[in-house]
């Protein structure tokens, strides 16, 4: 059988849906047809006390992910011999593109990826530093505080969403005049979360299956933008943010949604986001992201759609809730309900990514 990637349609949206495959492909959407009827037919296992959301997380993901992603997943579906080999298609979908971003802590401590220690890992002249006097820790924190610090000067020390003006750089700059509502404490935002680790580390074999689905379902991070783990603390997947958004950003409690027009991108919330942070978000819901230091790379407009994309799955397929429960339980994993209603797998999966 033929690699799904070539017939996926040539379209100037990174989305394909059933009616573009229909319009542009008969053969394309023979198989989504195929894809399709498994989802439809599909049965969860007997015996399970974790809710199965197998059929809603693929049947989101062909949605939504972009035409080379969705050609590759549509192909994984209709190879699969069994309702078992679906369900563990989307376990890993779940395991490893969606609970990490979910389950992901707020400020992890950017540590060196431990294959590459002796090497320059931060791609950006504003950090190109040695610091003979130091461990390979204390170095790679004070690149990563460079990076910080160049991506909020190519913010314009500023959120990019709320527009407000970092405290720290305002009183730097002696700044008074400004009201409390438009200084803001702010924070360098990964848009891509740093657990997703280095995959290079044979000791974390999980890294690797969570870094080869990534690349897998969003093949554009390898063959255009060439996204290797050290670029997780690149400038391109940084952005500037205030805190009060960081959090519900972290959570896919809203994305920013790539528009025709470059660095122009629309925000969409979802339920959840809290009702206190909707007076921090234009009225317009619109915001352009632009460069204030010329050699600092902006935010990837890729980078940004997963992101979106991954938001979009999540919320449509019913698993956020069941996720947002059980995350504030993470606790409970050594007191286990003893009619065995605890739904473990689940809750190890999330303890994975939050230790």
């Amino acid at each position: 059988m033929a690699s799904l990637a070539d017939y996926a349609p040539q379209m100037s949206c990174d989305a394909v849906t059933h009616s573009d495959i229909m319009a542009n492909n008969t053969e394309a959407f023979k198989f989504l047809l195929q894809a399709d009827l498994k989802l439809l037919t599909y049965i969860p296992p007997k015996g399970s006390s974790s809710p199965d959301f197998t059929a809603q997380i693929l049947s989101m993901a062909l949605v939504h992910l972009p035409r080379e992603g969705n050609a590759r997943l549509i192909e994984d579906i209709i190879r699969c011999p069994s309702d078992a080999h679906l369900k563990a298609v989307a376990d890993r979908f779940l395991a490893c593109l969606l609970v990490p971003f979910k389950a992901r802590k707020l400020t992890p401590t950017p540590t060196p990826p431990r294959s590459s220690l002796d090497e320059k890992v931060v791609l950006h002249p504003y950090c190109e530093v040695d610091y003979p006097d130091e461990g390979v820790h204390q170095t790679w924190a004070r690149r990563a505080e460079g990076i910080r610090q160049a991506c909020l000067r190519r913010d314009n020390d500023r959120c990019i969403i709320t527009e407000s003006h970092d405290f720290h750089q305002a009183r730097k700059k002696g700044i008074i005049q400004e009201t409390v509502e438009q200084l803001d404490f702010t924070e360098a935002c990964h848009i891509i979360p740093l657990c997703f680790g280095d995959p290079l580390d044979s000791e974390y074999l999980e890294s690797y299956t969570i870094w080869d689905t990534l690349m897998k379902y969003f093949p554009k991070l390898r063959t255009e933008l060439n996204f290797t783990p050290p670029m997780l603390n690149h400038p391109m997947n940084i952005i500037t943010m205030s805190t009060a958004l960081h959090e519900p950003f972290n959570q896919l409690l809203f994305s920013l949604q790539p528009t025709s027009t470059d660095n122009l991108y629309q925000i969409k919330t979802y339920r959840g986001f809290p009702a206190t942070r909707h007076r921090l978000l234009p009225k317009d819901k619109t915001v352009a992201i632009e460069t204030w230091v010329p050699d600092c790379p902006l935010p990837s407009k890729y980078l940004i759609a997963v992101h979106a994309t991954l938001a979009e799955i999540l919320h449509g397929s019913d698993v956020m809730e069941h996720l947002g429960r059980l995350i504030p339980k993470m606790d409970e994993l050594e007191c286990l309900a003893e009619d065995g209603s605890t739904d473990v797998a689940s809750m190890l999966m999330i303890k994975m990514h939050t230790l």
